[in-house]
Formats: C-alpha cells, sequence, structure tokens
C-alpha cells in the first residue's frame, strides 16, 4: 500500500494541471493559430496593413505616378505604354484594323482608349501583395512567395482583359462607357486582392487541417 501510494504522488507531480498544457497537434500544424492571444496577431496584422498602405499610396500618389516627379514617372509611363501596346495586340488578334497607340492611347478607327492613372493595377497587385506578407495565417516563406507570384501576375493579366473590354464597350455600348469603367471595374479591383488573399488563407488553414487529420 505505501508503494502504491508513493505511485500515486508521483504520478499527480508529472501529470499537468490543466488540458491546456497538453500538446496538440492543433497547436503546431501549419495554418492554424493557437486559440491564445489570438487577438493579437490580427491586431497585429491590421496595424501593418495599415501602415502599409499608409505608406506605398504616398508613394505612388506622391512620386512614382506623380506627373511632376521627372524621376520615376518615367517609369510608370513606360509601364502604361506596355499595358497599352499589350491590349491593342491583343485587340489585332481579335481581329481589330489600324490599331495603333500614340502618347498611351489606342487608337483605332472605331473607338479611342486612353490609359492613364488607375488602370495600371498597380495597387491592387501591391495590396495583395501586402495582405499576404503581412497574414497573420501560418505559412512557409515560400508558399507566402508563390502566392504573391501567381496573385500579382492573375491581377495584372486581368487588368489587361478590363482594357479590352472597356475598348468593346466603347464601340458597341458607348452611353454605359462611363458605368462599366467608374463604377464596375473600379469595385472589382477594389474587391480582387481582398477575395485573392482571403482564399489563399483559407487554403492554408484547410492544408494545417489535413496535416492534423493524417496525423492522428
Amino acid at each position: 500500500m505505501a508503494g502504491s501510494a508513493r505511485m500515486d504522488r508521483q504520478t499527480k507531480v508529472n501529470m499537468p494541471d490543466t488540458p491546456d498544457q497538453l500538446d496538440s497537434p492543433e497547436q503546431n500544424a501549419p495554418g492554424i493559430r493557437s486559440a491564445r492571444g489570438g487577438k493579437l496577431p490580427v491586431l497585429r496584422f491590421v496595424l501593418v496593413m495599415v501602415a502599409l498602405l499608409v505608406a506605398f499610396n504616398a508613394f505612388f500618389y506622391g512620386w512614382f505616378s506623380n506627373p511632376d516627379d521627372k524621376t520615376l514617372r518615367p517609369i510608370f509611363d513606360a509601364y502604361l505604354s506596355v499595358n497599352a501596346n499589350v491590349s491593342a495586340r491583343v485587340l489585332e488578334f481579335f481581329g481589330e484594323q489600324d490599331v495603333v497607340v500614340e502618347d498611351g492611347i489606342i487608337r483605332s478607327p472605331r473607338f479611342g482608349l486612353g490609359i492613364k492613372r488607375g488602370c495600371d493595377a498597380i495597387q491592387p497587385a501591391v495590396f495583395f501583395a501586402f495582405f499576404v506578407m503581412a497574414s497573420p495565417v501560418l505559412a512557409s516563406r515560400w508558399r507566402k512567395t508563390k502566392a504573391i507570384l501567381i496573385g500579382v501576375s492573375l491581377i495584372l493579366f486581368i487588368n489587361l482583359f478590363r482594357i479590352v473590354s472597356l475598348f468593346y464597350v466603347g464601340v458597341y455600348w458607348t452611353s454605359a462607357f462611363e458605368w462599366v469603367h467608374v463604377e464596375f471595374w473600379q469595385m472589382v479591383f477594389i474587391a480582387i486582392p481582398i477575395v485573392f488573399w482571403l482564399v489563399w488563407a483559407r487554403g492554408q488553414q484547410l492544408k494545417g487541417s489535413v496535416k492534423v487529420n493524417a496525423s492522428r
């Protein structure tokens, strides 16, 4: 009996005081945060995002796309020219005749479309990159880098689709051009980085859940 009592006391000493002290696969799974201190990563994410967005917008409007800036503005204009020329080639591929690009304007006998600031998709692409980099979702650097490369490429591709679609709206539905340009496509590009990030973050969490279930 004395030996049994000593074993009971020893067992009580070695057992954790609360269930929270037990390690679980969920706590170490990628893509899943521990419930303890869960508000801190979210708060940090919000603060980091606010700081990044304010800093980037100041850079974008103050220097990079500012017509008065003679250092960075030529780079921005060259980027707009690339978008205009690629879109013009796409229009030619679809059969549009006599398409030329002059001073950032896509011209044809049927319609003319200027490619200016706001038609560049730089901001939504950068915002998506910021969302992934600052995300509280646990993921390796490679996964984040891959997500940024894929997401930014898709956003820039969608922007080319926007330019081409606006050209055809101007040709076939001129009365709706301003609505499609200002209301529809701007709202789409506001939503795109958020939606892309949510899809990616959810995917990372599901991958973590699969690994946890497989380890059980």
